[in-house]
């Protein structure tokens, strides 16, 4: 009789066991299941949030499309509309940030190295036709050496170059005298390497000498920067020196949208637009255009923008100085980078796009999504 309860008790026993395993294994299973739901749901979620980011970061860029197709006037410049700065706007579940900067207030690298055959085509970074650049068989560099071959462009505005002095010295191929003093200017107030300025003009030339025995051909590209991303492969141009030329940081990596001194586009023309270069990209276009005078400019354009270059004249007040670098300035801008963020939640989504005025449309020229 004892034996029988001993066993039963061993029985009840085992099958206690054998419960709490099952129960176990349950629970396990049911939370296992239970965080797999859940991260489907999280990335369902995230899924929903990344895609409503991202849309609400492309109607920043169509409201800024829409804004610069409304500009059509004669001129651009910090005041208008589109180059406002603009507030967040709250839109459906999420916020939309905008930022329009005109390319065209920056130093354009393409213009550093003269390419006779593009800059011969005519077409100029206003949209605009133009007659090209001349060249002669002999002859110093002069600063303004590309005034004759914006000459059409001047005399709408209103100005006679001096074709025959200021269309001379160009040779294909080789810097342009005028763009490699203004960005030798530039690396000057930033406290930059000019050398750096040397290896821009081999990565880009289509030869093979190192320039000025300063530059570097090992590797270079020898044709146009398509990006400005593609300072970073040129000699020279180190985090530090991105750095000084403004570029910031997103997430701790170098963001080479946002440098504040150079851009790529509205080549072959590289002309600066003088409504909406910084003050140190407008010192830049002379040894003689002090702080002072570019303090005037800027103050100026406050309250009343420049609608032709030879506004700028009067205020300038050295007619050496606006007679050196009227052929290198312009008061129309045609690209336009456009910085949107849509934040949905803790999801943020980033496009950055280059467009361009073209004869009354807005093209897509460079598109980004991050």
């Amino acid at each position: 009789m004892k034996e029988r309860k001993n066993a039963a008790v061993a029985q009840d026993g085992f099958a206690l066991i054998v419960t709490l395993l099952i129960i176990s294994i349950l629970v396990v299973l049911i939370l296992e299941f239970n965080r797999a739901v859940r991260g489907d749901l999280i990335m369902a979620g995230n899924f929903r949030d990344e895609t409503k980011a991202y849309y609400l970061a492309k109607s920043g860029v169509n409201a800024a499309i829409a804004l610069l197709q409304a500009d059509d006037n004669q001129y651009d410049a910090l005041t208008e509309e589109w180059a406002l700065e603009k507030p967040p706007v709250p839109l459906g579940e999420g916020i939309v940030f905008v930022k329009i900067t005109d390319e065209s207030g920056k130093i354009n690298l393409n213009s550093l190295v003269v390419d006779l055959a593009r800059r011969g085509q005519g077409q100029t970074g206003s949209g605009q036709q133009s007659s090209g650049p001349q060249t002669t068989a002999t002859g110093s560099p002069y600063p303004g050496a590309n005034a004759a071959a914006r000459s059409s462009q001047q005399s709408q505005q209103g100005q006679q170059g001096q074709q025959g002095k200021q269309g001379a010295g160009l040779q294909d191929d080789q810097p342009d005298p005028f763009q490699y003093q203004l960005l030798k200017r530039l690396f000057d107030a930033l406290e930059i390497d000019v050398e750096a300025v040397d290896a821009l003009v081999d990565w880009i030339d289509k030869n093979n000498d190192i320039y000025e025995g300063r530059g570097a051909e090992d590797g270079v590209k020898n044709g146009v920067l398509n990006t400005i991303a593609e300072l970073r492969m040129v000699k020279g141009f180190t985090d530090e020196t991105l750095t000084k030329l403004g570029v910031g940081r997103i997430a701790g990596m170098i963001d080479m949208e946002s440098n504040r001194y150079l851009t790529v586009h509205s080549y072959p023309d590289g002309k600066i637009n003088i409504n909406t270069a910084n003050q140190l990209a407008l010192q830049s276009l002379h040894d003689d255009l002090s702080s002072d005078i570019a303090d005037r400019i800027i103050e100026t354009r406050k309250e009343d923008p420049f609608e032709t270059v030879d506004a700028l004249r009067q205020v300038i007040g050295d007619q050496k100085i606006f007679d050196a670098i009227k052929g290198y300035v312009t008061v129309k801008s045609d690209y336009y980078s456009v910085e949107s963020y849509g934040v949905v939640n803790d999801i943020r989504k980033r496009i950055v796009a280059l467009l361009k005025k073209d004869q009354g449309t807005i093209k897509v020229v460079y598109w980004k999504v991050e």
